[in-house]
């Protein structure tokens, strides 16, 4: 048992990936799962399982998790993707302790990491469509702020055009929303998870 950092990676939008790619999903995988290896390996995480398109791995310290995730998502951008698509991975970082159980990590701080990897955009667009726009506005300010300075590049055209902003837009007029987004972009990481966690209570 020990302070470890934990990695929870998946693909945005799986399943519209494979409905519209059919066989060539196959290709995009094997990339995707390349890349994600290479990014672990160099910063000397090890790769606890995968699940689908999703990765668990442990570094024994922040910063060699937090250095894998901004190469990883610098490499996914820069990949070729099948029939011209763009993959987009959301990758949750976590540090706490970590019980080794057999082969794999079992414990709170596990679940917590997990947590994090789904919280995202998607929560925000929750949190909008439940009455709660400002805290979602504010999710998705941190999240945007916090991907950029991970070299992860722009938020998905959705969160500056898609639905959920509009809705919140209209919700708490402009001025009130970009308070909340502008709020959300000097969050800390912590202070995202943090939220993200409360959230989801």
């Amino acid at each position: 048992m020990g302070t470890v950092t934990f990695l929870f990676t998946d693909i945005e939008g799986s399943t519209k990936l494979v409905q519209a790619l059919g066989d060539q999903y196959r290709e995009l995988l094997s990339t995707h799962c390349r890349i994600l290896r290479s990014a672990i390996e160099r910063e000397g995480g090890i790769e606890i399982g995968t699940e689908g398109d999703s990765f668990f791995a442990v570094f024994s310290a922040a910063a060699a998790g937090m250095a894998a995730t901004a190469a990883a998502q610098r490499a996914l951008d820069a990949a070729t993707w099948p029939a011209g698509t763009h993959v987009r991975v959301r990758m949750g970082l976590h540090t706490g302790e970590g019980t080794l159980g057999g082969e794999d990590y079992i414990g709170l701080d596990v679940h917590r990491a997990a947590r994090i990897a789904a919280a995202g955009h998607g929560l925000a667009a929750v949190l909008i469509a439940m009455g709660e726009p400002e805290r979602g506005v504010l999710l998705l300010g941190a999240n945007a702020a916090i991907r950029e300075r991970l070299g992860g590049g722009p938020p998905p055209e959705w969160l500056r055009l898609g639905d959920p902003l509009t809705d919140a837009r209209r919700s708490l007029g402009e001025d009130a929303y970009t308070r909340a987004w502008d709020a959300g972009s000097t969050m800390s990481v912590d202070e995202t998870v943090g939220e993200a966690l409360k959230a989801q209570h």
